[in-house]
This record gives C-alpha cells, sequence and structure tokens, in this order.
C-alpha cells in the first residue's frame, strides 16, 4: 500500500485506529488474503475513501431507519388508543402529585397511603380519579 502523506496516515490510524480502519483494506487485500499484500496500485487514501463512504452511508441509512422507527411507534400507540377507545373499561383520569384533589378525596388519598406504610400507588403521591380505592 502507497503511503504519500505519513504523518497523515498515523493521525487517522491514531484517532481511528487501525482495526477499524483494517476492515476498510481487507477488499483492497490481494487472493488469498492470507498473505496480507495489497492489489497494485492500492494507497491509503482508497482506505479513506471508503471509511468515508461507509461513514456517510451509515448516517444516510440512520436518519431514514429513525423515520421508520418514529412511524412503526406512532403506529402501535395509535392502535393500542384506538382499542382501549373501543372497550367498556371505565374512563379514568389521572392527577399527579395530589396537587388538584379537593376536600375528601384528598383525605381519602392520604388516609390510603398511611396502613402499613405502603401505598398500592406505584409514584409517591400520585393519585388516580375514577379508581375504586
Amino acid at each position: 500500500m502507497e503511503i504519500t502523506d505519513e504523518e497523515e496516515a498515523q493521525h487517522y490510524l491514531s484517532h481511528i485506529g487501525y482495526y477499524r480502519l483494517s476492515a476498510y483494506m481487507y477488499p483492497l487485500l490481494s487472493i488469498p488474503k492470507e498473505q496480507h499484500l495489497f492489489k497494485q496500485g492500492v494507497t491509503f487514501g482508497k482506505v479513506m475513501m471508503l471509511y468515508r463512504f461507509d461513514k456517510k452511508l451509515r448516517l444516510l441509512l440512520f436518519n431514514e431507519i429513525e423515520k421508520i422507527e418514529v412511524a412503526v411507534r406512532c403506529a402501535i400507540v395509535s392502535s393500542i388508543f384506538f382499542v382501549l377507545h373501543q372497550t367498556d373499561l371505565p374512563k379514568v383520569e389521572a392527577v399527579g402529585m395530589g396537587g388538584f384533589l379537593k376536600g375528601a378525596d384528598k383525605r381519602r388519598h392520604i388516609e390510603h397511603g398511611k396502613g402499613n406504610g405502603k401505598s398500592r400507588n406505584r409514584i409517591p403521591g400520585f393519585a388516580v380519579k375514577g379508581m375504586a380505592g
């Protein structure tokens, strides 16, 4: 392999790493590859071109995969929301941190948590209106 700028090659090898770059060197090896001899005309610049191409391709693919992921999540949430609202489940209204509870509701919420020192609510101070308690 021809290295035209040794300082630049050392910079890339120290910042990217030999083992990462060796994956881009592999297709440039002559057969049999076990001998670790490069094909004619191979330069370190060609290795870096392959590396940069792969990096850009990876970024483009992950950008598109993210769009698909968001669309799938949205479809799942929408279908769950649709199923839950088509059944005769009791309507539940969540109120956060006890701040919106008034009068008897607030006292019942406080008393509910006193019993054995444990509340059935998973989040401390979080109440759910409309649930039997």
